[in-house]
């Protein structure tokens, strides 16, 4: 009897354990299309460069609670801060700098890179000395747009915040593809 229990409770813990973990996902569906949501009224309503920048970069960083992210125009070994968002600072002005090695350039031109956060030194990313906190795993993805031929968007994560980023890399893609066909209409 006591045999019969424990398999019935076995059983009952890996149900739990499987309607738990299907609960995460739909979470991360709905949360997915709610993102996707935000950002495709905000790619319609947006008047300016500043104002998409802007915007896409706030959505993106309250949804998916990403403590910083920022868009960067990249020409040569120069990076341009284009705009940047972080939802713990009103008014942020970080005078954030930073600057990529030569290798993770061309690992950039091939697609997205993941750096992490001890070994950022490593891979040539190096920041200010005024920034806020020092992120965890570091996510960029590149982009092109005719205003913008070689552009990323970086998001700084945090050890609280740190999320599954390679599922992240997927809803990323297609907000940058909408990003980007904005951005072209916005510089014709």
């Amino acid at each position: 009897m006591a045999i019969q229990q424990d398999s019935i409770l076995n059983e009952l813990k890996l149900r739990i354990k499987l309607l738990e973990h299907q609960n995460e996902q739909r979470a991360e569906q709905m949360e997915d299309k709610l993102l996707l949501w935000l950002v495709a009224d905000t790619v319609s309503q947006a008047d300016n460069v500043d104002e998409l920048l802007f915007h896409l970069l706030e959505r993106i960083c309250m949804v998916r609670e990403i403590p910083y992210a920022a868009c960067c125009q990249i020409s040569g070994t120069k990076i341009s801060l284009l705009n940047q968002f972080t939802p713990h600072i009103e008014n942020f002005e970080s005078g954030l700098s930073f600057e990529l090695s030569a290798t993770l350039l061309e690992r950039l031109k091939s697609g997205p890179c993941f750096l992490d956060g001890n070994k950022m030194m490593e891979e040539g990313f190096s920041l200010s000395s005024t920034f806020f906190f020092s992120p965890e795993p570091i996510a960029i993805f590149p982009f092109h747009s005719l205003s913008i031929p070689f552009g990323a968007y970086v998001f700084f994560y945090d050890e609280k915040t740190e999320q599954d980023i390679s599922g992240f890399s997927i809803i990323i893609r297609q907000i940058i593809n909408l990003a980007s066909e904005k951005l072209d209409k916005l510089t014709v």
